[in-house]
């Protein structure tokens, strides 16, 4: 019975966390000919307004980072339900984004450099 709140699930929807790559970041320079022999580790803690809390880890190899792209919108919200819904063929869906093949620290250089010329 949904009038019954203990048998609501809260739901729980793919969030997007994000690094801005400037120059305090220590992925700084980082670019994807330099991503051998490195593991990035991910540590995520949400706390919830209630005070509990959610903590995971995760790690990635240079072989599972794809530069130049990101996950493609997986969340929909039908309205004539009023319902959100997860497209679970589209959890893995990767889009371009036309990032540059080169680090934070590479771009701002050649920005600064097309500037002073």
């Amino acid at each position: 019975d949904k009038n019954i709140p203990c048998t609501l699930a809260t739901p729980v929807l793919p969030d997007i966390v994000s690094h801005t790559m400037d120059s305090t970041s220590p992925l700084y320079n980082i670019s994807p000919d330099n991503m051998v022999d490195m593991e990035l580790i991910v540590s995520v803690v949400v706390v919830e307004p209630n005070g509990s809390k959610t903590m995971f880890m995760t790690s990635y190899l240079p072989e599972e980072i794809v530069w130049g792209s990101h996950f493609a919108e997986c969340v929909v919200y039908k309205e004539k339900e009023g319902i959100f819904m997860v497209e679970v063929e589209r959890l893995n869906m990767m889009i371009p984004n036309y990032t540059p093949q080169m680090s934070a620290m590479e771009m701002e250089e050649s920005l600064l450099l097309a500037s002073t010329q």
